[in-house]
């Protein structure tokens, strides 16, 4: 072979060699190739919802074939399942790598496959085909969509230098879609969403009327008449969310609806179709430590509802706007801790607003609702705070100072709004609030609204009006106030049954059904249902001469009475501004005690005690400790009720058992008086009696066990299938001495136990353990090493050097044959 003929083979063979050693060195990597799902990340478990937004990435390179002289030479297009139903895209305006201009064009998109739909597509010059690009979009699933498992499409099309538009690009993601629903739910993430469907998140906009998040796409899907239900906390964005469907807006549990951006400008939510929101705390989030937000906006042609909710920590909680030409009932709301009014009606609203059963407090100084001309708003029935009058906290609304509520209602425990319920009063009975009170009407006349607000019981806060003040009583129910939902009242001869539960302690029920009160039926002014008579400033009771028809019933521990509006007090009249209480006036407690004394027995001891004289007293609560410190005795009975008078007094016993035998315990009496009031006796003690003897199992001393595992070390070689890689491997089997300590019971007492231990175990998987290491000592495993993408085995540098060598060689080689030649 000539010599120039063997350096040309050199060189070709140094450039094939550094060829294919180009992957191995190659320097970055463009962007791997297709579509992704960038917002929600995941769907619910249950599958998008239909009317969900949706945003995508898509991910590509370019070939070589891009014919950079034309404009434009790149076609993205987006293809759709059919039955997504999908209405609209956006795309974004520039390519996140190369920052090219798109713009919208589907001139080049071809026919969509079988059973897909183009949605649209986006055009670009490409000047540089080395760099990938990527190209977000944004699409809404229609209201429609009910396919379980469909996928988008994408498609690239290129424009090459034969000006022929060819596919070099085709990717899909599969996205499971639920479809809509009477009943749709809002969560701030798929995970919240559970096994609720359809369930809408946020998605990665913020556009106007609340688009992007997932609150509006499910007002949008919804099918009216429609609930949508909030899980647990709920952000919204910037923009108002538009409650612009006649639906129901309504929080499960403690649910919030609250915002974490600082632009506070704009209302959170904006009403302009008949709705209802329900069951919610709306709060503006950080916007509480800047300007505030106003949370509810209302401007609707239709009746709109606000009714159980927490609104706080915002601008106006409540604005009925300009253009609101609707009612608006605002009922069983906290309203407080708003900078703003509780309520603001513009001047320009032409809407009536009806508040009821509301805590509007704690908001802006002075006024804390503007009704803007007294023929449109009517503020009855509603708690301003301690001592705070209407007429001070509605400006040029139509109020009625004597129709104010005197005390907080109760707060919900586990959801928000306050306790308050409306129902409809019939011929049948029924019962509200875990049936602490019930309501009937007689048969003649018609069905009519009724409102039940409790004002709780516990402490001075919970009595209406006089807050504890000289001369309250001993509460035995909650403090109710009963009102008419609606006028005109019922006209006579109707008349309306109540019936207040007084079992709110043992000590209540001995003190009602006392021969004092319930326990007498010749006197029905002493039965203690007693009412707030607000020109008076006293609580008269029900039965008193002058009353309403007033019973007792000790089996089912009520009393009823029957108001009417033609006789007695209350009437129908008085109904409309008096809060009720089943309770007794505070008395003097007086007992004379003697003979407290306890007689051992086996666990249990068995104390006696008599009086002479019990006055006003409930009964007695046995007490016990394990010291005589006072401090330290804690009840270890229920109310063991009085057995004697004012006159003459009992013998008493009681038992206690399930004691520690050698153990002194000490005894004392606590007195209960009806009022609530309590005193102690004085103290004895006593140590149960032991048991007989029986047989006690024998145990040996403590034996030490010792387990050892042999020492192995082995060494595997695996054969390589490529001169580059060599791998040597030695497993970390090493000696292990291991010791536990176990109790043996040898001869142990018939009829005991037998002990058992966890060490038995623990030692035969360490055995196992290392009878497995020692059979895998025997395997010498041949592996195949996998090619890792864009790595560099131990001579691949070498090798490069060397065929970077040879071309170089074999250039020069070449050169100097030429210059020769000549």
């Amino acid at each position: 072979m000539q010599p120039s003929r063997f350096r040309i083979l050199i060189l070709i063979l140094g450039f094939l060699i550094l060829i294919g050693l180009l992957p191995s060195v190659r320097v970055g990597a463009l962007p791997s190739a297709g579509v992704t799902l960038t917002r929600l990340v995941n769907c619910p478990s249950t599958g998008c919802a239909a009317g969900q937004r949706l945003n995508f990435k898509a991910d590509y390179s370019f070939s070589p074939q891009l014919d950079v002289s034309q404009d434009p030479n790149l076609q993205l297009c987006v293809f759709t399942p059919s039955n997504w139903s999908v209405q609209s895209i956006e795309f974004a305006s520039k390519g996140t790598i190369s920052k090219k201009d798109y713009k919208l064009d589907s001139n080049h998109c071809a026919n969509p496959p079988t059973g897909y739909q183009q949605v649209g597509g986006a055009s670009a010059k490409i000047s540089d085909p080395s760099v990938g690009d990527a190209l977000t979009f944004a699409f809404r699933l229609g209201n429609s969509a009910d396919t379980p498992n469909g996928a988008i499409l994408v498609r690239l099309y290129e424009l090459n230098p034969s000006n022929s538009w060819i596919v070099f690009g085709e990717f899909q993601n599969s996205i499971p879609v639920t479809p809509k629903s009477a009943n749709v739910f809002v969560a701030n993430d798929a995970i919240t969403c559970d096994a609720n469907k359809p369930c809408y998140v946020n998605s990665s906009d913020d556009l106007p009327t609340g688009l992007g998040t997932g609150l509006k796409d499910a007002i949008d899907a919804a099918t009216i008449p429609a609930t949508v239900t909030l899980l647990g906390n709920v952000n919204i964005k910037q923009n108002t969310v538009v409650l612009n469907q006649a639906l129901t807006l309504k929080g499960s549990g403690s649910s919030r609806l609250t915002y974490s951006g600082l632009d506070c400008t704009l209302p959170m939510l904006s009403v302009t179709a008949g709705a209802t929101i329900s069951g919610l705390t709306i709060d503006d989030g950080v916007c509480a430590a800047a300007a505030s937000r106003d949370l509810v906006e209302v401007k609707s042609a239709a009746p709109v509802v606000i009714d159980s909710n927490d609104l706080t920590n915002g601008r106006q909680a409540i604005t009925a706007a300009a253009g609101n030409s609707a009612s608006l009932s605002v009922r069983n709301n906290h309203i407080t801790a708003n900078s703003g009014y509780a309520i603001f009606l513009d001047p320009a609203n032409t809407g009536v607003l009806d508040a009821i059963a509301n805590n509007i407090e704690g908001n802006r100084a002075g006024a804390q609702v503007e009704c803007s001309g007294v023929a449109k708003g009517t503020l009855d029935h509603n708690y301003w705070g301690v001592g705070i009058f209407a007429s001070a906290s509605a400006s040029q609304c139509t109020v009625n100072d004597s129709k104010r509520l005197g005390a907080e209602i109760m707060r919900n425990s586990a959801a928000p709004g306050v306790q308050a319920h409306t129902v409809t009063v019939t011929t049948t009975r029924q019962d509200t609030f875990n049936n602490s009170i019930g309501y009937q009407r007689s048969a003649s006349g018609g069905d009519f609204g009724l409102t039940i607000v409790n004002h709780g019981v516990g402490s001075p806060a919970n009595i209406p009006f006089t807050a504890g003040q000289a001369g309250s009583l001993l509460p035995c129910s909650n403090y109710w106030d009963v009102f008419f939902a609606s006028t005109p009242a019922p006209l006579d001869p109707a008349t309306l049954n109540l019936f207040f539960k007084y079992n709110l302690s043992s000590a209540c029920l001995a003190a009602v059904e006392s021969a004092q009160y319930c326990g007498q039926t010749a006197n029905p002014t002493s039965f203690p249902l007693w009412w707030y008579d607000l020109p008076s400033a006293n609580w008269l009771t029900t039965g008193a001469a002058n009353g309403q028809p007033t019973t007792c019933d000790l089996n089912t521990h009520e009393i009823q009475v029957s108001i009417d509006g033609a006789h007695g007090k209350p009437g129908f009249n008085e109904l409309q501004k008096v809060p009720f209480v089943v309770g007794v006036p505070a008395q003097p407690v007086s007992v004379t005690f003697s003979n407290l004394t306890a007689q051992p027995g086996i666990t249990q001891a068995t104390l006696t005690w008599t009086t002479s004289a019990e006055t006003n007293m409930a009964g007695y609560y046995i007490q016990r400790s394990t010291t005589s410190v006072n401090t330290s005795f804690t009840n270890i009975s229920s109310l063991q009720p009085r057995k004697g008078s004012g006159s003459g007094g009992a013998s008493y016993q009681f038992t206690d058992t399930n004691l520690t035998n050698h153990t002194l315990y000490y005894y004392r009496v606590l007195v209960v008086g009806y009022d609530g009031s309590n005193g102690v006796s004085g103290i004895t003690s006593v140590t149960p009696i032991p048991p007989t003897a029986t047989n006690v199992p024998t145990r040996f001393p403590t034996s030490t066990v010792i387990f050892r595992t042999a020492t192995r070390t082995a060494t595997w070689t695996l054969t390589p299938t490529s001169p580059f890689k060599t791998i040597t491997n030695t497993p970390p089997f090493t000696a292990t001495s291991l010791t536990r300590t176990v109790t043996v019971m040898d001869t142990p007492t018939p009829g005991s136990p037998v002990p058992t231990t966890a060490e038995a175990s623990t030692e035969l998987a360490l055995t196992r353990q290392a009878r497995t290491a020692e059979a895998g000592l025997a395997i010498t495993p041949t592996p195949t090493p996998s090619a890792v993408q864009g790595g560099t085995g131990p001579l691949t540098l070498p090798m490069a050097v060397l065929a970077v060598c040879a071309v170089l060689g074999g250039a020069v080689y070449l050169i100097r044959e030429q210059r020769l030649a000549r």
